[in-house]
């Protein structure tokens, strides 16, 4: 943020602890910060049980009214807070004329 640069922060380490329970109460607390915020941002690693329990719980998010977005269109959506130069730019300072 300090240099200009885009950036959007993790909320959580989903599978800090990976266990089954762990990641799937992670994922609980992820989806509580996307009602709150309107978005949320977990980040995981490459395990197989990660991908199995994420797998799972992502079958039935549409009935839950939450959508797994690119980061990309995270980014374009969020609110950004441009008038505050501590944060990121919005995608149109980030164009050149």
């Amino acid at each position: 943020g300090k240099i200009g640069l885009p950036y959007l922060e993790v909320n959580l380490q989903i599978d800090a602890s990976a266990t089954d329970k762990d990641i799937r109460a992670q994922l609980e607390a992820l989806e509580q910060t996307a009602r709150k915020r309107g978005y949320a941002i977990g980040m995981a690693q490459p395990y197989p049980l990660t991908f199995n329990v994420i797998k799972s719980w992502a079958a039935d998010l549409g009935s839950r009214g939450i959508i797994l977005a690119p980061l990309r269109t995270v980014w374009r959506n969020k609110p950004h807070y441009e008038e505050d130069p501590s944060q990121p730019p919005s995608q149109s300072q980030l164009r050149q004329p």
